[in-house]
């Protein structure tokens, strides 16, 4: 399909983020539509992400990127705008630090999938176990059919982890709780 794109003049290539790497030659320009939406899901690495495919798109396009966008002053598409890498990753780090997202923080979510019945009462458990640690209790993001999947979200400080005792408690939980050390999606 990418040969095809660029072997026709006046080409409308449309395609996901998975079509970026097929770009392989300049392309006169691009648009990225509904950022929006992308900007709502609750995950702490989606700007960021969103910045990398700005950055590529930028890169790939001799004339313009255009963003399709109600919050037009959102900080990072000014840092995409200009590509001012460093100075968004600095910027990033500084939030970071500030909301206690790693690299200065360690993220440990705990889910419990299963049952009603059997994920409330793990949960409690666990909760129980790790609540000198502060957990935040929330529910799966998409519910899987018959099953109900609950997380708890555990922030310690990047420098004091690993924690003996916490790990002893990780160890300890039912076998319908899974333990992931700095999730890739916190959802």
């Amino acid at each position: 399909i990418a040969t095809e794109f660029y072997a026709t003049p006046g080409a409308i290539l449309v395609g996901t983020e998975m079509a970026l790497p097929y770009l392989t030659h300049t392309i006169s320009c691009a648009a990225m539509s509904s950022i929006d939406s992308l900007l709502s899901i609750p995950d702490f690495q989606i700007e960021e992400k969103l910045f990398g495919t700005l950055a590529v798109l930028r890169e790939s396009a001799r004339e313009a990127v255009v963003v399709e966008t109600a919050t037009p002053d959102n900080t990072m598409l000014a840092y995409a705008q200009r590509g001012a890498l460093s100075e968004y990753a600095r910027a990033e780090l500084e939030l970071r630090r500030q909301l206690h997202y790693p690299p200065y923080t360690t993220l440990i979510k705990i889910t419990c999938s299963g049952t009603r019945r059997t994920v409330i009462a793990d949960m409690r458990t666990c909760v129980k176990l790790v609540e000198a640690y502060t957990p935040r209790v929330f529910s799966g993001f998409i519910p899987g059919r018959g099953t109900l999947s609950l997380h708890a979200l555990i922030r310690t400080p990047a420098d004091q982890w690993p924690d003996t005792e916490l790990v002893a408690i990780l160890r300890s939980l039912p076998p319908s709780c899974s333990v992931d050390i700095d999730p890739t999606r916190t959802l």
